[in-house]
């Protein structure tokens, strides 16, 4: 369990590290182990760590692919990684780590969104692409790792959890979604892409997000209806 923030805001105030640090620090229970932050141009991506699968300091995150064009913030675990991380060993690759950040951001490097269709795991992720100044995440299939946001016209801001976003976007207020609150009475749960809060939203789980200069754009990756039955099943 880690902890996630970031924010893109396009509008060309200047970035405030402090901000996103105080934010990053209420989720330092996701990730007592170490924390990190990146900064630059409209970007700022923020992460609290929890060691599991590389404990040294090569898993640091926010974490650079090779060429420096991405930045990825992840929070979860890749099962398949040392699968995939074997199927992307080539010369482009010159692991720096032995952690499953480092596999996803090569994956997103050489298949774009479409490396979603080759991970296997629990994982809520954000990459920023500093050559065409852009925002990708994405949530697993079933939403087992959290991903709440709030967009506006020429911003959004993100994390693994709403009190990090309260401490990031001063413009959040602490009302109650009435819709939200009527599924949770009636179900039991608030499914995404509602949460507890007006304007904050729950990323859906098998669905990623774009955010390019102040266009948001979300769909859907994966749904279950598409998972084919065992040969046993059908028999």
């Amino acid at each position: 369990m880690c902890g996630i923030v970031g924010q893109i805001d396009y509008s060309g105030k200047k970035l405030d590290t402090q901000l996103i640090r105080q934010a990053a620090s209420r989720l330092k229970n996701r990730g007592p182990d170490d924390s990190g932050v990146w900064a630059e141009g409209p970007a700022r991506l923020a992460h609290q760590r929890l060691a599991i699968l590389d404990i040294s300091i090569d898993g640091h995150q926010p974490m650079q692919s090779i060429d420096g064009r991405y930045i990825i913030v992840f929070n979860g675990e890749i099962y398949n990684y040392l699968e995939l991380r074997n199927e992307l060993d080539d010369e482009k690759n010159a692991w720096k780590s032995r952690c499953d950040t480092e596999v996803i951001l090569a994956a997103y490097s050489k298949w774009g969104r479409a490396c979603l269709s080759h991970l296997r795991g629990m994982f809520a992720f954000a990459i920023w692409d500093r050559s065409e100044q852009s925002l990708f995440a994405a949530r697993d299939r079933l939403g087992v790792k959290p991903f709440y946001y709030y967009a506006s016209n020429d911003s959004i801001s993100f994390a693994s959890r709403p009190r990090a976003l309260f401490a990031l976007c001063s413009e959040i207020d602490w009302n109650i979604d009435a819709q939200a609150l009527r599924f949770y009475l009636e179900l039991g749960y608030i499914p995404s892409p509602w949460s507890f809060h007006e304007k904050i939203c729950k990323l859906s789980p098998g669905h990623y997000l774009f955010f390019s200069h102040g266009t948001l754009r979300v769909e859907r990756y994966w749904d279950f209806r598409s998972i084919k039955p065992c040969e046993e099943w059908e028999s």
